[in-house]
């Protein structure tokens, strides 16, 4: 119960309140008597402090830092007996009760405090059994509903007949669900926003409200929660009193509205226990749609594997989803970008994400996408999510332009959202889905060709690879290998980096001895002696096709390791 009740007990009746008034809405569970000055170590939150302050007496300051203890931990007040050792309750001390909104009890000499909190606490406990009695009835009410197969609709606007107060179930997303019939949905909605807001915003409830109500939601905290909304402009409500239904995760809560302030204490027991079986239905319903989706996650994954080769069985079994035969479709995959120096295919094992991780990202992309005007379908994929996007046959620019920016911002979004890197690879286009196999491939390689380029939070098109990005595909140590028994004992002969130079001079000019020589400044038979040394420390032709492919790959090769 709260403090501005109990103060008007009976056996607290010659008390006075002397300061703290905007405290009075704070919680009381129990109740304290102090008689020695150690009691900053028994404070408790909700709990109401008695005292004569006899061995304080002659140390008002050491009141004041009491006040300011109990404020910091969330106590419900202080009572002190004055006419035996403080004729009156010291100015400074009002002061710090009224600074921190701590309501400040003035007890009569003839209020024995033993009596009082003995009292006091019979009440709270009578007030507790009555709140515990009534929560009871309320969630056997709620529960009958359910179990009768009542809708949400239903139970909603039972919870407002029970309270008196209209009620608003919101999704997680803020958007309503069902409401009271209190009050319409509209005017709900209506004295719930603001003027200021911005134009386009699809739930009721906007601005500051919506914000402090995604804050309350984000709470461990089951327990109720009454936001003041008397800084909101054109609000008619005075608050809400909020209360957020979990299931595996926040899925959304129930609000009702409050025109004089927060509302009693059977209204918190009974949204509370209302939350509880909103919670129980909902958890129903995401099992059932749980299981829709794992069918549907299953069935494209197929697709994409290649498992389904049969374009009449894929158009058939794809209608329910959206996928239409004629039409075509480009593959994506978004994935969570691995650590700072960990190469895709480098030898190293991709990341794994658990469920809850898979579900999160999944959670965050889908929003996204629709966000972003993106209407295809995501679909969980190993250790990332793959889309099935429709598109036009246009070549590579066309679905550049069609995709890029809204794929750009689906990454950025979500990636914000769960504060991780999150990359994109798109495949082309296919005009049958019996070749989804082939996009989805294609958007693998790309997510792939820009990691190993050093990209991060990317988008990355499938297009032809120019040679660079071919050899980058190679793990490092093949590459190094490769290079090492390319030119063999040239590494280590005295002339390594003179014959080198001659090498790449030599290729650089297609082959030809006189313009080699030109290059390097030296004689043409100069060119032909390096040459032939080169052939017998490598044991390979210069000249022979193979040879000369090789050694140019080696090259390149040393490049792309220097560069990287």
């Amino acid at each position: 119960m709260r403090i501005g009740d109990l103060i008007h007990a009976p056996m607290l009746g010659s008390s006075r309140l002397v300061a703290g008034k905007e405290g009075l809405d704070r919680l009381v569970s129990s109740v304290n008597m102090m008689d020695s000055p150690d009691i900053f170590d028994f404070l408790k939150p909700s709990e109401l402090l008695l005292t004569t302050a006899y061995a304080v007496k002659d140390q008002p300051e050491v009141l004041v830092r009491l006040v300011e203890e109990m404020g910091r931990l969330g106590c419900a007040g202080l009572g002190i007996k004055t006419k035996r050792y403080f004729d009156r309750i010291p100015p400074e001390l009002i002061e710090a009760a009224d600074r921190h909104r701590l309501p400040l009890l003035e007890l009569g000499l003839d209020c024995s405090l033993a009596d009082a909190v003995q009292q006091l606490m019979a009440r709270i406990l009578q007030v507790r059994t009555e709140e515990m009695r009534y929560a009871l009835l309320a969630h056997r009410q709620l529960t009958e509903l359910v179990m009768e197969g009542r809708s949400l609709q239903d139970l909603i606007e039972a919870v407002g007949r029970l309270i008196g107060l209209p009620v608003l179930l919101l999704g997680a997303e803020g958007e309503p669900v069902a409401s009271s019939g209190i009050v319409p949905e509209e005017a709900f909605s209506s004295r719930l926003a603001s003027e200021t807001d911005p134009p386009g915003i699809e739930h009721p409830l906007t601005g500051a409200i919506f914000r402090r109500l995604r804050e309350s939601f984000g709470r461990s905290s089951l327990r109720p929660v009454y936001l003041p909304l008397d800084d909101v402009p054109s609000c008619r409500w005075s608050g809400v009193l909020a209360a957020p239904i979990h299931t595996t995760q926040l899925q959304g809560g129930l609000l009702a509205a409050c025109e004089s302030g927060a509302p009693d204490e059977m209204a918190y027991q009974t949204l509370e226990q209302a939350a509880n079986v909103a919670s129980f239905e909902l958890l129903k319903t995401l099992a059932v749609r749980e299981r829709s989706r794992r069918f549907k996650h299953d069935f494209l994954s197929d697709v994409v594997d290649g498992l389904i080769a049969q374009e009449s069985e894929i158009a058939r079994r794809g209608r329910r989803y959206g996928l239409e035969p004629d039409r075509p479709y480009v593959c994506a995959v978004i994935k969570k970008d691995p650590p700072a120096g960990q190469e895709a295919g480098g030898g190293s094992s991709p990341q794994r994400m658990d469920r809850r991780e898979r579900d999160e990202l999944y959670e965050a992309v889908k929003k996204a996408a629709r966000s972003a005007g993106l209407g295809g379908l995501l679909f969980a994929k190993q250790d990332g999510l793959a889309m099935i996007e429709p598109c036009l046959q246009g070549g590579p620019s066309g679905l550049e332009r069609l995709l890029g920016m809204p794929l750009q911002r689906v990454v950025l979004q979500a990636g914000e959202a769960l504060g991780i890197g999150l990359s994109c690879g798109i495949g082309n286009p296919s005009d049958r889905l019996s070749s989804l196999s082939r996009s989805f491939q294609e958007a693998g390689n790309a997510w792939k060709s820009g990691l190993l380029v050093g990209k991060r939070r990317f988008l990355q098109f499938s297009h032809v690879q120019e040679l660079p990005e071919l050899l980058r595909m190679l793990p490092l140590p093949e590459r190094r290998r490769f290079v090492a028994e390319t030119f063999g004992a040239l590494d280590t002969a005295e002339e390594s980096e003179e014959l080198r130079r001659t090498l790449r001079a030599y290729y650089e000019h297609q082959g030809r001895i006189a313009d080699t020589a030109k290059a390097l400044y030296v004689h043409r038979n100069t060119v032909l002696y390096r040459m032939a040394k080169i052939e017998q420390l490598c044991g390979r032709s210069l000249r022979a096709p193979a040879d000369s492919l090789r050694f140019r790959t080696a090259f390149q090769l040393e490049e792309l390791d220097g560069s990287d």
